[in-house]
């Protein structure tokens, strides 16, 4: 236990360092640099066959479009699906001096009815320096409402930056 307590001790203290022997963190608080990210924004549609709605066992088209800074080095998307959602393709790109807008294709085969995420993770390199930015793009199929039925109870509440949190809980 004693040493656990060091250990603890120990940790606020840490110091990192950026470069051989170059101490830039020693007299500043660390934090996670949070809001806002990358200066990226991102739109997206979705094509589904015949031009109806998303269907469940049906292969659909989503085309992400991203614009992004004209002195954008590269960028990096990173795609990925909730269990709701099979990624059949369109799950990594990398683009080398990025025009805008930027546009990728993502195809996906929902699994159920109701509204899931894709989680869109871009890294943007600009002046040397890269940075992150994380999109939740919604995907509905059928009923946008199956899900929300199946609920028994939702409560809604703002977390401490001020996003609307929606909390369900299942019967």
């Amino acid at each position: 236990m004693a040493a656990m307590s060091a250990i603890a001790l120990l940790l606020p203290t840490v110091v990192f360092t950026v470069g051989p022997g170059v101490n830039q963190a020693a007299d500043r608080e660390l934090r996670s640099p949070g809001k806002p990210g990358a200066r990226v924004s991102l739109s997206a549609t979705e094509r589904a066959p015949s031009g109806g709605k998303a269907a469940v066992a049906q292969r659909l088209a989503i085309e992400l479009s991203l614009a992004v800074p004209a002195d954008a080095e590269w960028l990096s998307v990173a795609v990925s699906a909730t269990d709701a959602l099979s990624l059949v393709s369109g799950g990594e790109v990398r683009v080398s001096t990025p025009k805008t807008p930027l546009r990728h294709v993502v195809s996906v085969v929902p699994q159920a009815q109701g509204k899931h995420y894709l989680g869109v993770t871009v890294l943007l390199q600009r002046n040397g320096e890269r940075r992150m930015r994380a999109f939740a793009v919604p995907v509905t199929v059928g009923s946008a409402n199956a899900a929300i039925a199946r609920a028994k109870r939702t409560d809604v509440a703002r977390n401490r930056d001020g996003e609307l949190v929606v909390i369900t809980h299942s019967r």
